[in-house]
């Protein structure tokens, strides 16, 4: 993938407000609350508590030693989908030398549109990376497979920029992402780089906004050493309101003149929806649904509904009426968008052919 940087020596990253600075939490590990959500594999990971520094609360990353390759995330809980930029005071207290070491603001940013897979995005602080107590901010992107549980693909792209001291230092650093063929990275005190690239993401607003850390490393890397890192003074930059509005169907494929041998219909909504949860009434002729054949699309606004009794053909010239949601959000799985407003109950037609 292509793109270009353009870099200033100012910053007019502007229009950030606080989120959080940790000020009003009891010291200690950090539960999941209203404002962030504690990643699952964080007690595998890194210890996160919250710690007094010189008499400011801060939010410390501990890393166990031993999980090398995983990361650890806090995220943001308060209307993600609105946050078009993350900005916080990242201090890496220690890092074993040798250790790749990443501090990170991350998320993810939407479909890119060569491939049909998720992009994540992360800004890294990154100690070591040339030199021990001497390394840079970085910026990288991955290709994820938002249909497999968002597993990672590989790299898409990777930009290093601001070599500096690191550990014991308090860089004030951001990511603002409000335009879908760019993002804005920039440092306090360093300066900012615009990368673009070409063609606009689709879905770009999504849910994953967060803040954490990863040790990342080879066989021959060292992985078990000591990293620490402290987050404080996170602030947001979001637009537009939150999305409580219900997901609505769009259409049945085909409307009409359904083949008698057909195994599915796609029914597709207005926006992107979650993975693995469906509610669907299905018609008497066309029988139960097949679970393990039934799939989203890339782009997650289509489902494809295959039929169990595939191979037994449907009666010709009749009405098929199918219903999204028919309980409404009644049972654990249900058609519903990725921030987990419920699709209107709504029943579509298709008409078999002659």
């Amino acid at each position: 993938m292509s793109f270009f940087c353009l870099s200033a020596n100012v910053w007019a990253a502007g229009g950030f407000k606080k989120y959080e600075d940790f000020e009003a939490y009891p010291l200690g590990p950090v539960s999941s609350n209203d404002k962030f959500s504690v990643g699952d594999n964080c007690v595998d990971v890194a210890a996160v508590n919250v710690v007094n520094v010189d008499g400011s609360n801060q939010l410390e990353f501990n890393y166990n030693m031993t999980t090398p390759n995983s990361s650890c995330y806090l995220r943001i809980n308060k209307c993600p989908e609105r946050i078009t930029g993350i900005k916080a005071d990242v201090t890496v207290v220690s890092c074993a030398a040798d250790q790749d070491c990443r501090a990170r603001i991350a998320y993810h940013r939407g479909i890119h549109p060569p491939s049909q897979n998720y992009i994540w995005e992360g800004v890294q602080l990154r100690p070591n990376n040339n030199g021990v107590d001497l390394g840079n901010i970085s910026f990288s992107a991955g290709l994820l497979d938002q249909n497999n549980g968002y597993d990672w693909i590989g790299d898409l792209y990777y930009n290093q920029f601001f070599t500096i001291a690191t550990i014991g230092q308090t860089y004030t650093m951001s990511a603002i992402f409000d335009k879908p063929d760019s993002v804005t990275i920039a440092v306090d005190g360093q300066g900012s780089t615009t990368t673009k690239f070409p063609g606009k993401l689709d879905n770009h607003i999504d849910i994953f906004k967060a803040i954490g850390i990863r040790v990342s490393g080879t066989i021959t890397d060292v992985t078990n050493g000591p990293f620490v890192v402290l987050f404080d003074n996170v602030q947001v930059k979001t637009k537009g309101a939150c999305d409580k509005k219900k997901p609505l169907v769009k259409v049945i494929t085909p409307k009409k003149n359904l083949p008698l041998d057909q195994c599915f219909v796609d029914i597709t909504f207005n926006e992107p929806m979650a993975d693995l949860s469906y509610d669907l009434e299905t018609p008497v002729e066309w029988g139960a649904i097949d679970p393990l054949a039934s799939y989203w699309s890339d782009n997650r606004k289509t489902f494809t509904a295959y039929r169990e009794s595939c191979g037994v053909a449907l009666p010709a010239n009749t009405k098929l009426t199918f219903v999204v949601n028919p309980n409404g959000n009644a049972p654990m799985e249900y058609f519903r968008d990725l921030i987990g407003n419920p699709a209107k109950t709504k029943k579509i037609t298709t008409k078999t052919a002659q």
